[in-house]
């Protein structure tokens, strides 16, 4: 929005009164990370059936929705139940618009960064709007951070953990959603990078902004021979790209024991705790995996250049990331077969971390959030 825009849209917003069991929810991508958590929480609990619910969206209307509850969030009708919420939940923003005072604003985020957000985001605008009446933290540290980030105060940063985090501990049939049977391989393994190069929202180049296939320092060949190596140790990798990340040319190719998604059956969090072992970068994912205590590899060949770029909340980022370090192909591979052989020499530097960012352990981060926003 333009500054005059801006204007107009916030003092409508201050003016219109609100509804007291009017909720509006809002999320990247449609209904999905900590939104969909919070408002699936809010259906198990009744409290659907004591408010009224609107989901703000951009695509099509979810299966897993009823249609009544969405509208476009660019329209008349979805800009009208925002103004008329009471509450509001959003992971990536809403409007860019400062909350009244009758209006409680709710930022979700998608996780606690080890790269830099926000205002401590040297290459962030400015001048960029981002307000809330509350965001989330899933410890002490992280509502250090996070305040920092957003320029607002720690009271303001409710320390409830993730409402994603939930699904970790919820069984669940995603897998087989997917066509994949789970008791054919010994080991699962899930492969989450974030972006190198965005191609939605804040659109920038990162890192090395990816090479040849775009996965990490794999070339072609050694796609296939990853492959081969999963089918020796009988063993599948499901690489999940981020949603912002651009198209790269492996996701084109058709594996056997490797598959590339952008899109999971169900919750991203219920295949994230079905994996056995998790390989990423600086993406948040892992400060959630580390709840499971499970083997982490961290393939970061490019942590230099990424660090030149956009940079990390804490100053020895290292020291934060409690597992091996894959910097080549005989680095992944010498993971995968640590992973089959269940040789773990990171669990105590996992734990000590883990105590470190997760205050609770639990699947009842939707459940303490509610309660500290509706006092329920």
């Amino acid at each position: 929005m333009n500054r005059m825009v801006a204007a107009a849209f916030a003092l409508v917003n201050a003016c219109v009164p609100k509804a007291a069991k009017q909720v509006v929810f809002c999320s990247f991508p449609d209904y999905s990370d900590n939104a969909r958590a919070v408002y699936e929480e809010m259906v198990r609990s009744g409290m659907d059936k004591q408010y009224r619910i609107t989901w703000l969206l951009n695509g099509e209307v979810p299966a897993a929705l009823p249609p009544e509850r969405c509208c476009r969030q660019h329209s008349l009708k979805g800009m009208w139940r925002y103004f008329r919420a009471k509450y509001v939940f959003h992971t990536h923003g809403l409007f860019n618009n400062r909350p009244p005072k009758r209006q409680t604003v709710v930022s979700l985020w998608h996780g606690m960064p080890l790269k830099t957000i926000m205002k401590l985001d040297a290459t962030h605008p400015a001048d960029e709007v981002f307000c809330f009446t509350y965001t989330i933290a899933t410890s002490p540290l992280f509502q250090d951070v996070m305040a920092r980030a957003f320029g607002c105060s720690p009271a303001q940063c409710l320390l409830t953990g993730q409402p994603r985090n939930d699904a970790l501990f919820e069984k669940s049939d995603v897998l087989a959603q997917m066509g994949i049977d789970r008791t054919a391989f010994d080991r699962l393994f899930l492969w989450m990078p974030t972006y190198r190069r965005s191609a939605i929202g804040d659109v920038r180049c990162d890192g090395n902004g990816g090479t040849e296939e775009g996965v990490a320092f794999l070339t072609g060949e050694q796609l296939a021979a990853l492959n081969a190596e999963l089918v020796s140790l009988n063993s599948m990798m499901l690489i999940k790209l981020h949603p912002m990340q651009v198209e790269i040319p492996a996701e084109t190719r058709t594996y056997s024991h490797i598959r590339f998604l952008r899109k999971t059956a169900g919750l991203l969090y219920h295949l994230v705790g079905e994996a056995d072992a998790l390989l990423t970068d600086c993406s948040s994912v892992y400060m959630d995996y580390l709840m499971l205590d499970r083997p982490i590899g961290f393939v970061f060949d490019d942590m230099a250049q990424y660090e030149a770029n956009r940079g990390f909340v804490f100053d020895r980022p290292l020291e934060y990331m409690p597992g091996k370090t894959v910097q080549d192909y005989e680095g992944l591979t010498a993971f995968l077969h640590d992973v089959v052989a269940a040789r773990d020499t990171f669990g105590e530097a996992r734990r000590a971390v883990n105590e470190k960012i997760n205050t609770y352990c639990d699947n009842n981060s939707s459940a303490r959030l509610l309660k500290e926003v509706f006092g329920e």
